[in-house]
């Protein structure tokens, strides 16, 4: 053997050590919603078995998206935040204007075979802002409508042919509160649920908008939203409960709330409290008056918040394993959010265990008509959708008309976009 040799093998032994006992990569997460965190923890717990060189560390999770945007917002001032959080789609654009994510765009063209990793391309985009992909699809949904067909059949509807416009939501919930009591036929997320999601569906299910593609007009004062506020007040006068959507929850998994519309996101969790409670349990999407209507989707992606390269390396591995074949088959075992992910679409054992609930199959044979959810531009988009809510709550509850509210709608979504 050559001197040579000899001392390259020496050097490579004396150095071997310390290469394998190099500290790993530690990365922390934010989430939102504590009952989704069992989810995280099996992700998090299958990625670090295939990645022992980086450990995932979870913060405790966020009360709401809100919340989390909030913290998100706080830690970039104090420096200490996460290296990861799970925004939802509705902040996308929120953070990266104050450039708290970092562009995705030179990672993606970085790796080999993107194309093969099995990302919906239509799904791909609900991260995008500004021209560039700042976040990966992690949990998805559709906006939906949950039935107790028990309920139902009570009230002399044929449960085999659920609702197929609003009016006839709202004639059931009608007859569901007549036989079973006030504030017992239908709960209509519209008040907690963030940015304005469900009043975005209305619209979207027309063919509407909330605003011009350019961000530059109101475009839900014309017949698409005076419609849509007529919808919730009929919904509203057809036997809705007036509480919050926590309470409302609770009344439908405990079976007295007849009919629970919000996204699909709760559809493992409704399925086994249906069993727990003695219900049938009935699932559709919202009526499409529109045949080229569109979904808006609710959930998140998971965006890089570190500025550490190291950390930021790790993180890529993260949200892309959360967002491929093992994570997106995990988001299906453990709650109702749509897998996104083509593998795990023709996995033999997700279309067995997951695909067969007709509630499941409801929501995924509407993948190819999801689009990107609506966020005000600027500062205060949260602002705007608070007002926003405020005002439909005027609607539902027969406060005022949809003729009164409109033009209040549109003067403050205005006023606040103008500073």
């Amino acid at each position: 053997m050559s001197r040579l040799l000899l001392a390259t093998a020496a050097m490579l032994a004396a150095f071997w050590p310390s290469l394998c006992n190099a500290a790993p990569v530690e990365i922390s997460v934010d989430t939102a919603f504590p009952e989704y965190f069992d989810m995280h923890k099996a992700i998090g717990d299958a990625f670090m078995k295939a990645h022992p060189d980086i450990v995932v560390k979870f913060n405790s999770p966020a009360k709401t998206y809100d919340e989390l945007l909030q913290r998100s917002l706080r830690n970039a001032i104090t420096g200490d935040g996460a290296d990861v959080a799970f925004q939802s789609y509705n902040f996308v654009q929120q953070t990266a204007d104050r450039n708290l994510a970092v562009p995705l765009d030179e990672m993606i063209a970085a790796e080999t075979d993107w194309s093969g990793l099995g990302y919906l391309p239509n799904i791909t985009t609900m991260a995008r802002a500004n021209g560039k992909i700042y976040g990966l699809p992690f949990n998805t949904s559709i906006p939906f409508i949950y039935y107790n067909l028990n309920q139902a059949n009570n009230a002399g509807w044929d449960v085999a042919k659920l609702p197929q416009s609003w009016t006839d939501v709202a004639r059931l919930s009608k007859g569901i509160a007549e036989k079973s009591g006030p504030g017992t036929g239908l709960y209509f997320d519209y008040y907690y649920i963030v940015a304005n999601l469900t009043f975005d569906a209305l619209l979207k299910g027309q063919g509407g908008a909330m605003m011009s593609a350019d961000l530059k007009q109101i475009r839900f004062d014309g017949a698409d939203g005076m419609k849509a506020l007529e919808t919730l007040r009929e919904l509203g006068a057809s036997g809705m409960m007036d509480t919050t959507r926590d309470q409302a929850i609770q009344s439908f998994k405990a079976g007295s709330l007849g009919i629970y519309a919000s996204t699909s996101s709760s559809i493992i969790d409704f399925r086994k409290a249906a069993g727990e409670s003695g219900f049938t349990l009935g699932c559709s999407t919202f009526p499409l008056p529109d045949p080229d209507g569109r979904f808006p989707a609710g959930g998140n992606a998971g965006m890089i918040l570190s500025k550490d390269p190291a950390k930021q390396r790790a993180a890529w591995e993260y949200i892309k394993f959360a967002g491929g074949e093992v994570g997106q088959f995990l988001v299906a075992k453990y709650t109702g959010y749509i897998p996104t992910n083509t593998k795990v679409l023709a996995n033999p054992e997700f279309r067995a265990n997951r695909y067969s609930d007709p509630c499941v199959k409801a929501a995924v044979d509407q993948l190819s008509r999801i689009t990107g959810p609506f966020t005000f531009p600027g500062p205060n988009a949260q602002r705007i959708s608070n007002a926003l809510r405020d005002l439909m709550r005027e609607a539902v509850t027969q406060k005022q008309t949809p003729a009164q509210i409109m033009p209040q709608m549109v003067d403050a979504a205005k006023r606040m976009l103008a500073n």
